[in-house]
C-alpha cells in the first residue's frame, strides 16, 4: 500500500482521536472533583506564548480552541517547527515521559483557549484511568506519524510540492 493511502487511513483515525482526547478530559473533570480542580483553562491571542520549556516539562496541555505551533529554537536562534496542532490536539505529554526538554516552546497562532494540567495529576490519573493512558498513547502516536510524513515529505518530496504541503498546514488544511 502506497504511503499516502497510509496517511489517508490513518488520518480518519486521528481525527476520531482528537475528538477523544477531548471527550476523556471532560469526562475526567466530571467525574472526578480533583481532576475538574486541577485543570487550568487559560486564553491566548495570536502570537502569544502559550508556554516555554519549563512549563512544558510541567504540565499537559489541551487545545480546546484555536491553533498553537511547537518550535524550538537553535544555537544560533533560528526556529525549527516541530508541529502545528488544533483543536482536540494534545501537547507536553512527553513530560510524563521524562522527554521533550526545555528547548521546546508553544506559541498561539490565532486566539486559543488552552486546557492544562499539572505532571503529577497527569501521571496519577493514566495510572488509574486506561482511557486517558490511551488518550496519551494516541496524541504521541499521532505525533509520531506526523514526524514521519514530514520526513518522508523532505526525503521524497520536490521543493515545490514541500512548500506547497508547509503553506497547507499553516492554512490550517491537511496536505495528506
Amino acid at each position: 500500500m502506497r504511503a499516502v493511502e497510509k496517511r489517508r487511513e490513518a488520518k480518519g483515525i486521528v481525527s476520531s482521536v482528537e475528538r477523544n482526547v477531548t471527550e476523556i478530559f471532560g469526562r475526567l473533570a466530571q467525574q472526578n472533583k480533583n481532576v475538574g480542580e486541577s485543570l487550568t483553562v487559560r486564553s491566548f491571542e495570536a502570537g502569544e506564548t502559550v508556554c516555554k520549556g519549563e512549563e512544558m516539562a510541567r504540565s499537559v496541555f489541551l487545545i480546546a480552541r484555536g491553533r498553537i505551533q511547537l518550535y524550538r529554537t537553535t544555537r544560533d536562534g533560528r526556529q525549527f517547527v516541530i508541529a502545528t496542532l488544533g483543536p482536540g490536539s494534545l501537547f507536553g505529554e512527553d513530560s510524563l515521559l521524562g522527554g521533550q526538554g526545555p528547548d521546546t516552546h508553544a506559541v498561539a497562532m490565532e486566539a486559543c483557549m488552552i486546557q492544562m494540567m499539572p505532571q503529577q495529576q497527569a501521571l496519577e490519573i493514566s495510572s488509574t484511568d486506561a482511557m486517558f493512558g490511551f488518550g496519551l498513547m494516541q496524541a504521541m502516536g499521532q505525533r509520531v506519524m506526523q514526524a514521519e510524513n514530514r520526513l518522508e515529505q523532505m526525503a521524497y518530496g520536490t521543493i515545490a510540492s514541500r512548500l506547497a504541503a508547509l503553506l497547507l498546514e499553516l492554512g490550517g488544511d491537511d496536505p495528506e
